[in-house]
């Protein structure tokens, strides 16, 4: 889930690099006041919908990446008060704001008429202290999981990975995201550790096997075993989705990986489909399954 956006500028990382290097090769301990401009804040969104089910969209403020967070900041960062309108070629619904501890912010702006289905065309506006942001997605047809199983780790007792098997469809180009939710351990679906979204470029019409791990549901389980547990009972989320949907969320992921690269500078830009704002509107094909470590 995105909290918010901090603006990351490439030239802000390699500005902030060069001035590091200079002053460790010149051995100078002169203090440095450097000044980097504050960007304007933006609105956020995540949205999403699937077939058969409501239509959810987040939003929040981006805040600038060196500002500081206290609990004051924070409760800024939500937006509330938004009109937020979900189109299609026959309906119209304007959404409801409800409260969710699911997520942060918790507060979801859901539909109450409009459910998904596969391949109809989703608009979203969002209207909000006179600015409109736009964005339009599809929800792609669902694909089917051949097998899951688990596979102990080497070194562990009682953890491993849960491994997939599925069998893409040659006559397509497809997208796919994955995600879990082990009970009693995450309120929500969490996309899985490392790569979690990824498309048929390398391996189309082939069948592909995954060793999963379990993703992260908050800065709080950071260096905590991500590896699945026996006697866990895990639901499964496998979805596909567009071009544009996949374009966001693998931007989002290489980032993620190249960032927690003490070793490298991450000049990675996170794509949008987002009119006037940031974020992500996208639709999923979403087949679900429920498997119980053994």
């Amino acid at each position: 889930m995105i909290i918010y956006f901090r603006h990351i500028a490439c030239f802000h990382r390699l500005f902030i690099m060069l001035v590091i290097a200079a002053t460790i090769f010149s051995g100078c301990a002169k203090e440095l006041d450097i000044h980097i401009p504050e960007p304007e804040s933006k609105i956020v969104i995540e949205g999403w919908i699937e077939q058969g089910k409501p239509a959810r969209v987040l939003l929040t403020r981006s805040i600038p990446f060196f500002s500081d967070l206290d609990s004051l900041s924070l409760m800024e960062i939500p937006i509330t008060h938004a009109r937020v309108s979900v189109i299609t070629e026959t309906d119209y619904e304007i959404l409801t704001l409800i409260p969710n501890v699911s997520f942060f912010p918790p507060y979801v702006y859901n539909s109450t008429e409009i459910n998904g289905s596969v391949k109809n065309r989703y608009r979203l506006e969002v209207e909000y202290q006179g600015q409109k942001l736009t964005a339009t997605t599809t929800i792609p047809e669902p694909a089917c999981l051949d097998s899951i199983w688990f596979m102990q780790e080497p070194g562990y007792d009682s953890l491993g990975r849960i491994w997939i098997q599925f069998s893409d469809n040659p006559l397509t180009i497809d997208f796919y995201r994955i995600m879990t939710q082990t009970a009693g351990k995450d309120k929500r679906y969490i996309p899985t550790r490392d790569i979690s979204t990824f498309s048929d470029r390398y391996f189309s019409g082939e069948t592909i096997k995954f060793g999963l791990l379990r993703g992260l549901g908050s800065i709080l389980e950071l260096g905590e075993n991500q590896l699945f547990r026996i006697g866990d009972t895990v639901n499964i989320k496998f979805c596909t989705m567009d071009r544009e949907h996949y374009e966001f969320w693998n931007s989002v992921q290489a980032m993620v990986i190249s960032s927690s690269n003490p070793y490298a500078a991450s000049f990675e830009t996170i794509e949008s489909n987002i009119t006037g704002g940031y974020g992500i509107w996208g639709g999923y094909g979403a087949t679900y399954y429920t498997f119980i470590v053994e």
